[in-house]
């Protein structure tokens, strides 16, 4: 171990969540030979339930591996700053407040990283569908192994969620990753960052991120991308601003597993603006909107406006007419909603 005894440093951005943080918590809750190497970080978001009382409660049950952090609110990637920035562990984990850890595989995590080499460890997680007894496991990237290679060797075959990305912390400082604040979406700058900083990469394949889908008011509903859409432009541009501070780190030599990963990162990215300016119930009104931040985007970033033309999408609505478009935003409904449910 380097400069802490710190293992692993799990950041739990809580917003409003009193009734889910017990649990939460409880999963990542080990026994004492395991907790000493435990950062656990409730970051409050300004909560205006009990969610703070709760935090404060389990916080005197465990002084020694879990703290509290009451701020104002100012949006999850405020959380992810200030859990980050604080951290003590040699690796940085998220974990929300309201989804949950597989405890026996934390455990098992926490003997690999006391071993681990490489930069970027990636897990897989789980699904689990609010008010059904279902779990759906999400194992991607079986190319890798326990065994560290190096970034540019790795396919990354689906792209990295937030949900598998175990960082090593002082990487993230060192390339000045702070995320985009009073914005929703902005865990894809998280994952941005991973992989711009991480210079080796390996697989624990025990999933344990447990992530709940279906919960009321969720910004991945198509509820909450109405209400949110112009937050996915601001996250867009805060990815590539680690972007670009990330290729000024690696003399602009992005290529290999990371080239593709960041290409599809923000293929998704523009996907899901795209997609979120097109469910408004009125997607006419806010086209001109859209169209304009795509001219950003073509205008700063030429190489990246023809890579996320090739995302059909969003190749399908640069090209359409008023009529095409309008038929376009129907079917991008119909799949949000077979996507949500």
């Amino acid at each position: 171990m380097q400069e802490t005894s710190k293992l692993l440093t799990i950041s739990i951005a809580s917003y409003n969540v009193e009734e889910f943080l017990s649990r939460t918590v409880g999963s990542v809750i080990l026994p004492d030979e395991f907790m000493k190497f435990l950062d656990i970080v409730i970051v409050n978001d300004g909560s205006k339930d009990g969610t703070l009382s709760v935090a404060s409660k389990l916080a005197a049950n465990y002084p020694d591996s879990i703290r509290v952090i009451d701020k104002p609110n100012g949006g999850y990637g405020s959380t992810v700053n200030d859990g980050l920035y604080s951290a003590k562990g040699k690796y940085f984990k998220l974990l929300d407040g309201d989804d949950e850890f597989n405890t026996e595989n934390l455990a098992l995590l926490l003997k690999y990283l006391m071993h681990a080499e490489a930069d970027l460890i990636i897990t897989p997680w789980v699904i689990m569908k609010e008010g059904l007894d279902s779990r759906e496991l999400v194992r991607k990237h079986t190319e890798l192994s326990t065994e560290c290679i190096d970034m540019e060797e790795a396919s990354f075959g689906d792209g990295i969620a937030m949900f598998e990305v175990c960082i090593r912390t002082s990487l993230m400082r060192e390339l000045g990753v702070r995320i985009s604040e009073h914005c929703f979406y902005t865990d894809n700058e998280v994952v941005m960052g991973a992989l711009m900083c991480a210079r080796t990469v390996a697989m624990f394949d025990k999933p344990l991120y447990c992530y709940r889908l279906g919960v009321e008011g969720q910004s991945v509903s198509i509820e909450g991308q109405r209400k949110h859409f112009r937050d996915y432009p601001k996250a867009f541009k805060g990815a590539l601003n680690i972007y670009e501070e990330g290729r000024k780190a690696l003399d602009g030599n992005i290529k290999g597993g990371r080239k593709f990963a960041t290409d599809m990162l923000i293929s998704m990215l523009m996907r899901g603006t795209y997609i979120a300016y097109m469910l408004q119930e009125r997607p006419l009104s806010y086209r001109a909107e859209l169209m304009a931040f795509d001219s950003f985007i073509k205008r700063e970033y030429s190489e990246l406006y023809e890579l996320t033309g090739r995302t059909k999408v969003v190749g399908c609505a640069r090209k359409a007419g008023p009529l095409g478009y309008r038929i376009l935003c129907r079917l991008v409904y119909r799949m949000e909603l077979k996507r949500t449910r």
